[in-house]
């Protein structure tokens, strides 16, 4: 889990810095390990980009900003990558087959990451969050890492600049995305989200976003555009998958979208939890292997209530009991979103110096 604010000001009057400060403030419990930000300069559109492993060291970069028309900003909780600058949130996404650059700020796991940053080498990309880490338990034992979320943002800026025609990312998004040129003066401001939050508010000032302030839940399965020179919003429909389960195959897979559609439109935001070899291998611990057994309980009653609706609706079953069925799967699906979650945060905090 971690957390994503963004503030865009139409005027001097909305204050960027003091409402990322506030809204870190509030929203603090999703993540002290790790920070950053970047700000477009009021007076010339320039591009600032800083990130920090201290609350102390993003603080006095945030109080040093001149005035500002955008401020991104992420704090984290540490999963996929330790606590260092390198692997901290903005993620640039810079690479000559796109005509722009992007920071990139994330809440979410992407589950086939290290399946995409093979695909990405190979047409290449070299990922900018790549580190060395080490085992707590083997402190002569090294191994490489890198942060999942930047296999989501080369995905994101390859769709964008319609190099491809859909992202193959898989897991839990929310997210915003500043596009930039090559002369380093931002264009566009871009956020989507799919069962992840991001609530916004606006005036006649300015707008906000974040994951958990004040405002209305932003549309999912949209990308929304917003061009920083004339303030135009524009929108597109998109999706990103998550986690789908084959029983046939007793393992993890993607179903395509036609195939969800096909069963449903709540499976486009329910799908069966899995034993997954990564987390196995922490089951020793005990912490881990309590949560884990929880998710393998809520993942036999998810699909046990997915054949049931399957069922359901290939009869002239009533309306009410369909509508039932998906709110009781919708709600599974976000109990098994924040247990796994969990899982992933117990198994850094094992693995990492944080």
């Amino acid at each position: 889990m971690c957390g994503i604010i963004a503030s865009i000001a139409k005027a001097s009057s909305f204050n960027n810095k003091r409402r990322i400060v506030q809204q870190f403030d509030n929203q603090r419990g999703r993540g002290t390990d790790g920070f950053g930000f970047v700000a477009v300069r009021s007076t010339d559109k320039r591009v600032r980009f800083v990130r920090a492993k201290l609350e102390s060291q993003i603080i006095k970069a945030l109080s040093e900003l001149e005035e500002t028309d955008l401020i991104i900003f992420h704090h984290r909780i540490p999963t996929s990558s330790p606590n260092t600058a390198k692997a901290n949130h903005p993620i640039l996404i810079e690479n000559k087959k796109l005509e722009n650059k992007y920071y990139l700020v994330h809440n979410g796991h992407i589950t086939n990451s290290d399946e995409l940053k093979k695909d990405h080498e190979k047409i290449g990309f070299s990922y900018q969050t790549n580190v060395l880490s080490h085992y707590k338990t083997l402190p002569n034992q090294h191994y490489s890492c890198f942060t999942d979320s930047e296999s989501l943002g080369v995905e994101l800026a390859l769709y964008i600049e319609g190099k491809k025609e859909k992202v193959e990312a898989i897991g839990g998004v929310a997210c915003f995305l500043l596009q930039v040129n090559r002369d380093n003066i931002a264009i566009k401001f871009f956020s989507f989200r799919n069962s992840n939050p991001i609530k916004m508010y606006s005036n006649q000032n300015g707008v906000f976003l974040s994951s958990s302030g004040k405002g209305e839940e932003v549309k999912s399965d949209t990308l929304f555009e917003l061009d920083l020179s004339t303030f135009k919003i524009t929108k597109r429909k998109l999706k990103i998958a998550e986690w789908a389960y084959s029983r046939d195959t007793e393992s993890w897979r993607r179903k395509s979208w036609e195939e969800k559609e096909d069963e449903g439109e709540v499976l486009k935001l329910v799908s069966g939890e899995a034993k997954s070899d990564y987390i196995d291998s922490y089951l020793h611990v005990p912490e881990v292997k309590e949560k884990y057994d929880k998710l393998l309980e809520l993942d036999t009653e998810k699909m046990e209530l997915n054949d049931e609706l399957k069922a359901l609706k290939k009869t002239e079953g009533n309306d009410g009991d369909k509508q039932l069925l998906e709110s009781e799967l919708i709600f599974i699906s976000k109990e098994v979103s924040e247990l796994r979650a969990e899982i992933y945060t117990l198994i850094a905090n094992y693995n990492y110096d944080l």
